[in-house]
């Protein structure tokens, strides 16, 4: 199955919330995703969730997505949400490193 490898290069949080574990959160969530379908304010949610005062709405996320033939396209989110291409057998993947831009302030 083809990943589409979520980057979040912005991402901005403040509270008590330890950046390891916000980090480990979204990894968790965002591989988690079962319905093809990525929210920033499910992001947003998550951060929340965890212990985290204030999360900025203003992210940036890039997603590269890989298909079957090794071959790529890499999309940079303009809205609220990013859903995988229907009829691609896809899931969202990211890791702590593809997440360098999430920063507490």
């Amino acid at each position: 199955m083809p990943p589409a490898v979520v980057s979040i290069t912005s991402l901005e949080y403040s509270g008590s919330l330890d950046l390891a574990i916000a980090k480990r959160r979204l990894v968790n969530y965002i591989n988690s995703i079962e319905d093809g379908e990525l929210q920033k304010s499910d992001l947003i949610n998550t951060l929340y969730t965890a212990g985290a005062t204030n999360v900025s709405t203003n992210i940036a996320i890039k997603v590269k997505q890989y298909k079957s033939d090794g071959s790529n396209t890499t999309y940079t989110l303009d809205s609220d949400t990013y859903t995988l291409p229907t009829g691609d057998v896809s899931r969202f993947y990211a890791d702590t490193e593809t997440l360098i831009g999430v920063t507490r302030v």
